[in-house]
């Protein structure tokens, strides 16, 4: 059985020159335990949205401006076990870092939902 080991990732029907690897949040819910005393009664749920945490190489065609202020993104995942995720509605949580001395993008990412395709 083959174990998802790389990914190819797509924004705007690009490829992004990730280093294959990432980390992918499929959101759904946070569930908190309920005592009554020191017995457990039941829980609670928060919901989380879908995040993806990636490193992207940085070329001279790499623009860090874009990438922080996407919004209302399609994010295609492609995984080297055939599965393809797609982050809908997807934006950026924070401005993305450039690491001069790694050449790297730090990129992370939230969305409204994460489908399989």
């Amino acid at each position: 059985m083959k174990i998802t080991g790389n990914v190819k990732i797509r924004e705007g029907g690009e490829e992004l020159l990730t280093d294959g690897k990432g980390t992918l949040n499929p959101g759904g819910f946070e569930r908190e335990t309920k005592l009554n005393g020191r017995k457990p009664v039941g829980y609670t749920e928060n919901p989380v949205a879908p995040t993806l945490s990636v490193t992207i190489h940085h070329t001279q065609a790499t623009d860090i401006v874009r990438l922080s202020n996407l919004t209302d993104a399609t994010i295609i995942l492609d995984t080297d076990t055939g599965q393809t995720w797609m982050l809908r509605g997807a934006f950026t949580t924070s401005p993305t870092p450039l690491d001069v001395g790694a050449g790297t993008v730090q990129l992370e990412m939230s969305g409204l939902a994460l489908e399989r395709v």
